[in-house]
């Protein structure tokens, strides 16, 4: 049982750190372009700040984690 709760707190906390990570990357490189061509492109969508993938997996990770130490 503690060897599961380590892997989901250890796949957990890497999913949120690259969750994280993107998030900066991504806040990073859209204020490096003007606010017009930054208008245009969010606008017309081709602009998105959250990758969903990590942000998913860290969100199922912690939950189960949650729900395993509820047991």
């Amino acid at each position: 049982m503690i060897t599961l709760k380590v892997l989901l707190f250890f796949f957990g906390m890497v999913s949120t750190v690259s969750a994280i990570e993107g998030f900066v990357e991504k806040g990073i490189s859209h204020s490096k372009r003007s606010e017009e061509e930054f208008h245009q492109l969010y606008t017309n969508g081709l602009i998105s700040t959250i990758d969903f993938w990590p942000t998913l997996l860290s969100i199922l990770f912690w939950s189960a984690l949650y729900l395993l130490n509820q047991l």
